[in-house]
């Protein structure tokens, strides 16, 4: 069904109805199907990548996190060596300076 509108009595022209929405599913052609189909499948592509290089990035940090602990537990491990150097230094030069002190006190004037 037509129907023919003037606009301003300049123009005539034709407007359709808009057709229903089963009218519009049954006047589809078959290859737009397939195209929702094959778009369909390539966003479960994407999708299944995306998840593959979520799965590598959460591996990645998980090694990272790793590295990062042993490089710590090192780091403590060397923080508390210097610390026992740096006593052991100190004990040596009161000693050396004790030891010092005695030979001044021997000497003869």
């Amino acid at each position: 069904m037509e129907l023919e509108q003037q606009v301003r009595g300049q123009r005539t022209f034709t407007v359709s109805p808009q057709p229903s929405a089963r009218e519009e599913r049954c006047s589809t052609p078959s290859w737009t199907g397939r195209k929702e189909r094959r778009r369909g499948s390539n966003l479960r592509d994407q999708l299944t990548e995306s998840e593959r290089h979520i799965g590598r990035l959460q591996d990645t940090l998980r090694h990272e996190r790793e590295k990062s602990m042993r490089l710590q537990s090192r780091c403590n491990q060397q923080a508390v060596e210097l610390r026992r150097r740096e006593q052991q230094n100190a004990r040596l030069k009161e000693r050396l300076g004790q030891l010092a002190d005695g030979l001044r006190g021997r000497r003869p004037c």
